[in-house]
């Protein structure tokens, strides 16, 4: 787990977005996963949940985006 909160940590931005959309805080998990499927065959997968807390006019909404990647090469 990653997790900052700015002004000590690492959440920036462009000017522009702050002035708009300022982020309070940043949190993320990532998991690197081997999977195997039905036929056996085994790959490897990346999964992440990354959740910002942003500041929009003195109102906070998160922002949260998950996924899964999947290693072909």
């Amino acid at each position: 787990m990653i997790t900052t909160t700015p002004p000590d940590d690492g959440v920036s931005n462009i000017p522009f977005i702050t002035s708009n959309a300022n982020p309070l805080n940043l949190e993320s998990v990532f998991a690197i996963e081997t999977v195997e499927d039905a036929s056996g065959s085994q790959f490897l997968q990346l999964q992440y949940s990354q959740t910002a807390l942003l500041n929009f006019k003195g109102m906070s909404f998160p922002h949260v985006t998950v996924g899964t990647l999947i290693k072909v090469f």
